[in-house]
């Protein structure tokens, strides 16, 4: 009997703590940063390509904030310039992320509804360094290799609505890393490009 408690017991606390607090990185199109409890996010999804260049027919787009309490999170979700606030919540478990809000944020209806049961997330990978989450407001936002301009015809860059995770702040400059490539890239964005959540 006491064979099958010493292993049932491990178990048992393995699944107990299946339902901890959510873990920074990549669940599909949401970038979660969380830091001693505080939650900043930003969840961009697209739908179709026979927009204007080939871009996306429907977007869903918005930043997100929270406090996290167990596996549990109250969020607020906004776009960038927008004072209005969507109320919404998050629920943790194990490698998944459940995101639900209280109404659907421009494009999200036609892209990824996040209303009713909201979305259910496979974490994809774990970024223990992020420190945040962004939206490129920038029509062309510049990732330079250090917090300063730096010139050059192949310089990388990202673009409008590029969701970012942030790795670092220094001033006028935030380190970011983008995940929407075949490869993630970092570089450093000038503030004034992004719009950071939380």
């Amino acid at each position: 009997m006491s064979r099958y408690l010493a292993v049932a017991l491990p178990l048992l606390l393995t699944a107990c703590g299946a339902s901890a607090q959510p873990v920074s990185g990549q669940y599909g199109p949401l970038l979660i940063s969380v830091a001693d409890g505080r939650i900043s996010a930003v969840f961009v999804d697209a739908v179709g390509g026979s927009g204007p260049g080939g871009a996306p027919q429907f977007l869903c787009a918005t930043l997100l904030d929270g406090q996290a309490a167990g596996d549990s999170a109250a969020l607020r979700a906004w776009l960038p310039d927008d004072p209005e606030r969507i109320s919404g919540e998050l629920h943790a478990g194990g490698e998944t992320i459940v995101l639900r809000l209280d109404e659907n944020p421009p494009g999200c209806a036609m892209a990824s509804s996040l209303t009713g049961e909201g979305q259910r997330l496979l974490r994809t990978s774990a970024h223990p360094d992020w420190i945040g989450a962004g939206l490129v407001t920038a029509e062309r936002a510049v990732l330079h290799p250090e917090p300063q301009a730096t010139s050059g015809r192949r310089t990388p860059y990202l673009v409008a609505w590029n969701a970012v995770a942030i790795i670092a702040e220094r001033g006028a400059w935030v380190q970011v890393e983008y995940v929407g490539g075949k490869q993630p890239v970092r570089g450093w964005l000038r503030r004034s490009d992004l719009a950071v959540a939380g």
